[in-house]
């Protein structure tokens, strides 16, 4: 077996310390998916349509399979970023929480054991333990981290990294609007609307009001729900309750979220889970919290089971899946799995890769490929990606390039992972023209950090150091540190 594909599926921190230690360095802050990006933007769409914005739980889903797939990586650092960010979206799930825990502890010990090593790099540890710090700041172990890089390791250490927070809020673009008065007229609601946002965080609430009005009038249904709000902070529970109907009516999901909210606090438990679920399906940030809200509340437990199961029952598998995560959440992992069997059996291809999930955590890696493969086959890439590694592990070299060359050739965006495996694979082999084809995927368009670090490598050793800067500088823009040291040594030349 290659010794890069030994050290990747078989090998972990203690059998390759060297690779764990060079695979930290070179991709070292989570990029989040594009589901997770699409929860936080989705606050800024008007008139988002369910159907076509089908990212409900999609976030909390791959975040939680780039965790798993992070630690069968033996990259604990990774995973502890994707569960440290689920569990900010979604703080009421205890599974993520419980996890999260865990995976800390496996974090902790590995960063011991790579500080005890003769040939240890004190950098790299002190950079594992910045990311620790950043999740769970008042960790209090790390004994031997500390006492064998003593030098390093300091008191500022929590200030090297950025925290989870800010690590989301840098990965959304933020529209910046440079208006005047004059800017807002009937024909550009979205100007008056930027207005009053500006006016409403500035603190000229009736400012804010004027141009909120004058957009919602216009049909900028975002800015109605937002007037509601403005309308509920003074009590005028009737009015707020009006401007939510009208958004969320007009497919507006923040309106739907905040429109539950008024029924859930006038105790219409059933009607407000039915709002929160909208919403949530449409991608309304607001709506996922309120929804989780009610998932976790003991008192509300009974009546979300029941609105789901009768929604179920009724042959919405949307609810189905909503149910299997509510039971999985729950600890009722037996009742989870019967209804991702039963979502998954309908073809609804969530319900396969949950499945999936769900069996690569009990360790049961056969049924674990089984359902990967059903998912990889109804085009869930990220389940071609699961399955690569999962025969990788087990050995089966060919059946791992044949998925992850699936993976690679179905992906876009952040989903790069059978990319960038395959192409570090021929990397070293010495087949950098392949290697080169496949990173290019990668690297091409938003790129991600490791595909254009690897090929800025590559056309480092062919010589091409302006195309080599190009690259690497894109790579450490997105935040590569790796790649930013490499632009420092070639500024040397």
């Amino acid at each position: 077996m290659e010794s890069w594909v030994f050290a990747f599926f078989v090998g972990g921190v203690l059998l390759n310390n060297t690779w764990a230690l060079e695979q930290y360095e070179n991709t070292e802050a989570v990029q989040l998916p594009n589901s997770v990006k699409e929860y936080l933007a989705a606050k800024n769409q008007k008139d988002s349509d369910p159907e076509k914005l089908d990212v409900s739980y999609r976030a909390i889903e791959d975040l939680k399979n780039l965790a798993e797939m992070s630690i069968i990586g033996k990259d604990s650092i990774s995973g502890l970023q994707y569960l440290a960010i689920a569990s900010r979206l979604f703080p009421f799930r205890k599974d993520i929480i419980q996890r999260k825990a865990q995976v800390l502890d496996m974090a902790i010990s590995a960063t011991d054991e790579l500080a005890k090593l003769k040939d240890k790099n004190c950098e790299a540890v002190s950079k594992r333990i910045s990311y620790i710090f950043t999740v769970a700041p008042d960790v209090l172990t790390l004994q031997e981290a500390k006492k064998n890089c003593a030098a390093i390791i300091g008191p500022e250490i929590k200030k090297e990294r950025a925290t989870t927070n800010e690590i989301i809020d840098a990965k959304i673009p933020k529209q910046k609007w440079v208006l005047s008065k004059k800017d807002c007229a009937l024909d550009a609601p979205e100007k008056c609307f930027a207005l009053a946002v500006s006016a409403y965080q500035k603190g000229h609430k009736v400012a804010a009001k004027k141009y909120y009005i004058k957009a919602c009038k216009s049909g900028y249904l975002k800015a109605c729900s937002d007037l509601g709000k403005i309308e509920e902070e003074k009590g005028n529970v009737s009015e707020a309750q009006r401007l939510f109907k009208k958004a969320c009516d007009g497919r507006n999901m923040d309106g739907c979220s905040n429109l539950g909210s008024v029924e859930y606090k006038a105790g219409k438990i059933a009607e407000a889970l039915r709002l929160f679920s909208m919403a949530a399906d449409g991608g309304s940030l607001e709506g996922i919290f309120d929804q989780a809200a009610i998932l976790i509340g003991e008192k509300d437990i009974p009546v979300a089971r029941q609105f789901y199961r009768d929604t179920c029952d009724g042959g919405n598998m949307r609810r189905c899946f909503d149910l299997g995560l509510l039971e999985e959440g729950q600890g009722n992992v037996g009742e989870a799995k019967r209804l991702f069997t039963k979502v998954c059996a309908e073809g609804d291809i969530r319900g396969c890769r949950s499945l999936g999930d769900v069996a690569a955590k009990q360790g049961n890696l056969a049924d674990a490929r089984m359902f990967y493969r059903k998912a990889c086959d109804g085009s869930f890439w990220d389940a071609c990606y699961n399955l690569g590694l999962l025969e990788g592990q087990k050995g089966n070299i060919l059946e791992a390039r044949r998925y992850l060359t699936k993976a690679c050739d179905g992906g876009n965006g952040w989903d790069m992972g059978g990319c960038i495996t395959l192409g570090r694979l021929e990397m070293q082999q010495g087949n950098f023209t392949e290697a080169k084809r496949l990173l290019e995927k990668a690297c091409d368009g938003e790129g991600t950090i490791a595909g254009c670090y690897y090929l800025g490598l590559i056309e480092k050793q062919k010589g091409n150091i302006s195309e080599a800067r190009r690259l690497l500088n894109k790579s450490c823009d997105m935040g590569g540190n790796e790649s930013c040291k490499q632009l420092v040594e070639l500024s040397k030349k």
